[in-house]
């Protein structure tokens, strides 16, 4: 077993990036609210979100093949934790 050490460098500079993401999207939010109608910032925000979660899956989907070719073929277990393109609730 091994002990815990807390977190490392990395994982400060994550979580203080999380942190700031956070803060700065309620001036943005305030900002956009002063431009457009609230539904259509929720829509330009869904897009955003939709177009971000296709790159990601495609990154997913390239690494999990690079994965599989190291595997012999095998699926990972990784690629379960992203949910299909297009899909919402499954």
């Amino acid at each position: 077993m091994h002990k815990n050490k807390g977190l490392s460098g990395t994982d400060w500079a994550l979580a203080l990036v999380v942190i700031v993401v956070w803060g700065v999207n309620f001036v943005v939010m305030k900002w956009g609210l002063q431009e457009v109608s609230p539904l259509l910032l929720c829509a330009l925000v869904c897009l955003l979100v939709r177009v971000q979660h296709e790159r990601v899956r495609a990154i997913a989907d390239r690494v999990d093949g690079d994965l599989r070719d190291v595997n012999g073929g095998e699926a990972t277990e990784r690629r379960a934790a992203l949910p299909a393109a297009g899909g919402g609730l499954a």
